[in-house]
């Protein structure tokens, strides 16, 4: 995305400090008897106890992914971090763990898949590109 002299990337990358951690605060699955007062819901219905333990209590099914936004300098060509996420969990067979590695020029913001391109976009309205209108939400 250029806007007022300013070109965007991020990259995604692989988030090595954030650890697993379930509702409770804890860096493991949820005990049965925890389960049973906050059991996770699929289409409406809670997953059995099995399903989340196998899925999304299982702390190497979950992909830590880091956003950095990049601005490139108009004069020297450098990037240059201007801002970043970091802590989006998402499981490993989440269409998102795929971009790990990956950099978006701003005319590829739209093949960001799901939340990751909410991420961009509200990186680069903190980043200081325009906050609305149509023109603001097409070149994102």
């Amino acid at each position: 995305m250029t806007t007022d002299n300013k070109t965007y990337r991020v990259r995604f990358v692989h988030d090595d400090d954030a650890e697993f951690e379930e509702c409770n605060g804890q860096a493991r699955p949820l005990t049965e008897a925890e389960y049973a007062e906050h059991s996770y819901q699929k289409d409406g219905r809670s997953v059995p106890y099995a399903e989340y333990l196998d899925y999304y209590g299982n702390p190497g099914r979950h992909v830590f992914i880091g956003a950095v936004l990049e601005e490139q300098c108009p004069t020297c060509g450098e990037w240059h971090s201007v801002g970043s996420l970091w802590n989006i969990d998402c499981m490993d067979d989440n269409p998102e763990a795929q971009v790990i590695g990956q950099t978006f020029y701003a005319t590829r913001f739209d093949q960001i898949p799901g939340y990751l391109r909410e991420v961009t976009q509200e990186l680069v309205a903190e980043a200081g590109a325009p906050k609305g209108g149509r023109d603001a939400e097409a070149r994102l």
